[in-house]
């Protein structure tokens, strides 16, 4: 019977809480069905009487374990508030029963959600820096000082003016970090770098030429006057109008195209030459044979002719050969000039 009227006064309290939140505008009503019935009034009592009973129901479940009353049966917890890095967060639950609610706290996680550094100024070689970062869970900020680094982070010289023989150059470098630009004067050479001399115009017997050399950095061009000589005669061919030979010089000629002078000029004399047609005959006894063909130099003549075995062979001074008896001798032939040639006889 007392769980009846446990169970009963929940379920008045809980239909009595939307008029309470009309209590103060609805009071003169209730005042007056109070007066106008005496059954109203006594349906009143006893509902007051058994919410009465449910308060005390709710004090004794607070006070107490709840076990005499009702064996809970708990929904899943609902959370109200969630927790964050560093703050609780709430959750409540209720029996499936008798509906009373119980109250619980999450742990805060105690981790932040940090995003990237970020900086508010750009890098600074010289001049500390601030970073934030943020955490995404709870908005939390934390701030860190970054050192000034005391020197540039500088890069590769870049050449922008080539310097010239007579005019500077410049070539820049840029810091990494901040950006600061950092410029070099490239001294001038002081004096050109020239090429080697070159004529431009020929000169010649008649006229001046001209030479010409640059500058292989700046292209200054140098140019000079070659004033006309004879050592600048343009010639045609030689022409030898006097072959030479073993005993008299030659003479040849050649003409200037510009100024028409003629030059001569010697050939010198030819080297005397003795060239055999056959360098070795085989004969047999007694038979008779001409000296193989003998070629000269120009100019030259055969001279003599000399065995140096006559015992098997002998030779004229025009050069017939006469084989006496069997062996080998060698013929020889002089020309006026001194040349010599050996021809090797063989007798059968």
């Amino acid at each position: 019977m007392k769980k009846m009227l446990l169970v009963l006064g929940i379920f008045m309290s809980i239909a009595l809480v939307p008029f309470t939140a009309f209590a103060d505008s609805s009071e003169t009503t209730t005042e007056t069905a109070s007066e106008t019935t005496t059954e109203s009034q006594s349906e009143t009592t006893t509902e007051t009487t058994e919410v009465d009973v449910t308060t005390e129901s709710q004090e004794d479940t607070t006070g107490n374990t709840g076990e005499e009353f009702c064996d809970h049966t708990w929904s899943d917890w609902v959370v109200t508030e969630k927790p964050l890095c560093d703050s609780e967060g709430s959750k409540y639950r209720y029996c499936t029963k008798c509906y009373i609610q119980e109250e619980g706290t999450i742990p805060a996680t105690g981790e932040h959600k940090w995003s990237e550094w970020e900086t508010d100024l750009p890098e600074d070689c010289f001049a500390e820096n601030i970073q934030k970062r943020h955490c995404r869970v709870c908005s939390k900020q934390e701030t860190e000082i970054i050192p000034a680094y005391g020197k540039h982070a500088w890069g590769e010289w870049r050449t922008w003016d080539e310097p010239s023989c007579f005019a500077e150059g410049h070539k820049e470098r840029m810091c990494s970090r901040c950006l600061a630009i950092d410029t070099y004067t490239i001294p001038a050479y002081g004096k050109h770098n020239w090429s080697k001399w070159s004529f431009s115009t020929l000169p010649t017997c008649m006229s001046a030429g001209k030479k010409v050399r640059t500058c292989k950095r700046c292209d200054e061009e140098e140019v000079i006057k070659v004033d006309s000589d004879s050592a600048y005669h343009s010639y045609t061919n030689w022409i030898v109008s006097k072959s030479p030979t073993v005993s008299q010089v030659g003479i040849r000629t050649r003409m200037c195209f510009y100024c028409g002078k003629v030059f001569r000029s010697t050939i010198k004399k030819l080297s005397a030459k003795a060239v055999l047609k056959k360098t070795s005959l085989v004969i047999k006894k007694n038979q008779k044979v001409s000296f193989p063909a003998v070629s000269c130099s120009a100019g030259d003549k055969i001279k003599s002719y000399s065995s140096s075995n006559k015992k098997v062979a002998t030779v004229t001074k025009k050069g017939i050969i006469t084989a006496k008896k069997k062996g080998t001798t060698k013929i020889t032939v002089i020309t006026k000039a001194g040349a010599k040639a050996t021809c090797k006889i063989k007798v059968k």
